[in-house]
């Protein structure tokens, strides 16, 4: 059958005769030359009805034009689909890795304590990074001396072996009462948080539970867990479906790394002599304020999601190892001085 073909290399069409065989098809141009191109190298292209287009895996810019119908042009794959091998083998290789992330979800911890001291600083730091600036909406907070008072808070709140990467605290001007621990050692500080909280002691039981977070690689252990998680439910509900369920599977699994960022919170603070007083009266005024809010409307709903004890699941338990720890401490010192406590507190209203 007669057909036309364009090499790729010029504008020009070559005239050209095609047989048929078993194997695939001989193309023999007007000018001599002669070529034997396997089924396994062609596909078909965008057709039309007055015309059929094959092209070719190992020269991409190569067409095959021909003005009849082709009875053979079921034996040719659809270009952009996979021939049949190489679909088995990647799903099969997809099925693995599906396996995988559910081996890393089901069993936790083990396998994701050797994983996240793997993944080097440089990696993690810009990720949190990125999510911190999109939590504040690009608005951080920050004074020469509310700066400083954070950084000779998070001095004394220094764990004994170091920190486990370096830790960069901001505060961002968002009203919600939270605070996040990120990859890469950022945490994060909502203004709201800082104006719930009554004392210094209160915002240092908050940064001393973030801070175990980090010591224990916690962020770094979700995000790995999430990018799998995540990356195979969006794939099998659509993006923004799977992202929420995704993000509810991650809070359903945080309940025991939380109650470990407490003992750590505990622990941190008993080294520097800041009485965990306050960590306790500011749980249990989320707790309260949390009952009241949930349940009510949808507003009421989006603002409890928000909260510190949605990211940081609260009960009675964990409230009871709080407070009793609170009623065993010895002598402390107050986590900041008057000035510091003043300054933090105007880093987002202080007067440009």
């Amino acid at each position: 059958m007669r057909a036309v073909v364009y090499d790729g290399l010029s504008a020009r069409s070559h005239p050209a005769t095609v047989d048929v065989d078993l194997g695939g098809l001989t193309v023999a141009l007007d000018d001599g030359r002669t070529e034997h191109i396997p089924f396994a190298r062609l596909a078909r292209g965008d057709s039309r009805p007055d015309r059929t287009v094959i092209v070719r895996d190992d020269a991409p810019d190569w067409r095959l034009v021909i003005a009849e119908p082709v009875p053979w042009l079921a034996s040719v794959r659809q270009a952009g689909r996979m021939p049949q091998r190489t679909a088995i083998a990647y799903g099969a290789g997809a099925a693995g890795l599906v396996g995988l992330v559910f081996v890393v979800w089901l069993t936790g911890g083990r396998l994701l304590d050797l994983a996240a001291p793997l993944i080097p600083h440089r990696v993690l730091e810009p990720i949190g990074a990125a999510v911190a600036k999109q939590l504040g909406d690009g608005e951080v907070c920050t004074t020469p001396e509310g700066q400083a008072a954070l950084t000779h808070l998070l001095a004394r709140l220094r764990p004994a072996e170091g920190f486990v990467e370096p830790v960069k605290i901001d505060v961002v001007n968002v009203d919600a009462v939270n605070a996040l621990a990120l990859p890469g050692g950022h945490i994060v500080v909502f203004n709201g948080l800082i104006e719930q909280a009554k004392t210094s002691d209160e915002l240092a039981g908050v940064l001393a539970h973030e801070l175990t977070h980090v010591q224990l690689r916690h962020p770094t252990k979700a995000l790995i867990r999430v990018v799998g998680v995540i990356g195979f439910l969006e794939a099998l509900m659509g993006s923004t479906p799977g992202q929420f369920a995704g993000e509810a599977l991650m809070m359903s699994q945080s309940r025991d790394a939380e109650r470990a960022a407490d003992t750590g919170a505990l622990t941190l603070m008993s080294q520097a002599k800041i009485s965990p007083s306050g960590m306790a009266d500011f749980f249990k005024r989320m707790m309260v304020k949390h009952s009241h809010k949930a349940g009510k409307n949808a507003d009421d709903w989006i603002d409890s999601v928000s909260s510190f004890l949605a990211t940081h699941p609260g009960d009675e338990e964990r409230f009871s190892t709080i407070d009793a720890a609170a009623r065993k401490a010895g002598v402390t010192e107050p986590a900041m001085s008057a000035g510091d406590w003043d300054a933090v507190n105007q880093m987002c209203n202080h007067d440009d």
